[in-house]
């Protein structure tokens, strides 16, 4: 198993974690925390970081692939 499909796993929890830990705080602006800790974020800054660990997740995905294919040796 590759040390990039690892870190893809790591990183595709970490986005589902955020993702399932939305926590709507304010309505004006509209607010929301992970899991009701932490800082507030804005629903673009929300979006963004749950879009950004999905992307990392598939880089590393995409990382592992390649180099499963790649000849050994």
């Amino acid at each position: 198993m590759s040390r990039y499909f690892i870190a893809g796993n790591f990183w595709l929890v970490a986005a589902l974690l955020i993702f399932i830990g939305k926590r709507y705080e304010r309505s004006e602006p509209t607010m929301y925390t992970v899991f009701g800790v932490g800082r507030y974020f804005s629903e673009g800054e929300y979006t963004t970081l749950t879009l950004g660990t999905l992307a990392i997740a598939v880089a590393f995905f995409t990382a592992a692939v390649v180099s499963s294919r790649r000849p050994q040796g």
